[in-house]
């Protein structure tokens, strides 16, 4: 999906970031996710569990700018959509960073727990 698509789509709000795998050469990153499925305009609780790790593939990236950290469970506090291929993301623990993609498609992958 488009990077508009999917920031509408999902709240990432208190969501907690667990692993960042970014592929310079391939122009792939992916972002392993403990979800709040309960957040979601769509959830429901038939189908899906409240929470639940989620692969976050993001396609053709052209640029990602983080800072270089040991991820221990930091929360999302937002996504900011800043263009058609842009996106910020931000990030607290004990304190705040900041994540910038830019890439051309998205997908979001259910993991079995």
């Amino acid at each position: 999906m488009r990077i508009p698509e999917f920031y509408k789509k999902f709240c990432f709000h208190d969501s907690l970031l667990k692993d960042i795998d970014y592929d310079d050469y391939a122009k792939f990153l992916t972002l392993k996710i403990d979800f709040c499925f309960w957040a979601q305009d769509w959830y429901d609780s038939k189908e899906f569990p409240e929470t639940g790790l989620i692969l976050v593939n993001f396609f053709d990236v052209s640029d990602f700018i983080s800072e270089d950290r040991i991820l221990k469970s930091d929360s999302i506090d937002g996504i900011e959509l800043l263009g058609d291929n842009d996106l910020l993301i931000k990030v607290y623990d004990r304190d705040y960073f900041e994540m910038h993609i830019h890439a051309k498609s998205v997908e979001v992958e259910m993991l079995s727990e």
